[in-house]
């Protein structure tokens, strides 16, 4: 039951981040679907850290995963 819980949050996830994917490229089928994919992926990750570590640790591993993501990646493209 925590799964589901989990899978129907990171789709959610994935949804809130369209629009910020809008800003970047034309939402195509391939753009919408990374976006779903990529997004269920970490926020499935995310969700887990919140339900075997609680709330705290779930922020600050999503904000390292958005520094190494998108400031240290954007620098080596």
């Amino acid at each position: 039951m925590v799964w589901v819980g989990i899978i129907i949050t990171a789709i959610c996830f994935g949804v809130i981040h369209l629009p910020l994917s809008k800003n970047f490229s034309n939402l195509t089928f391939v753009t919408f679907s990374a976006t779903i994919v990529g997004n269920l992926i970490t926020g499935s990750f995310f969700g887990w850290v919140y339900w075997r570590r609680g709330l705290l640790v779930a922020i600050i591993v999503h904000v390292v995963w958005d520094l190494v993501f998108h400031v240290v990646g954007s620098t080596y493209l």
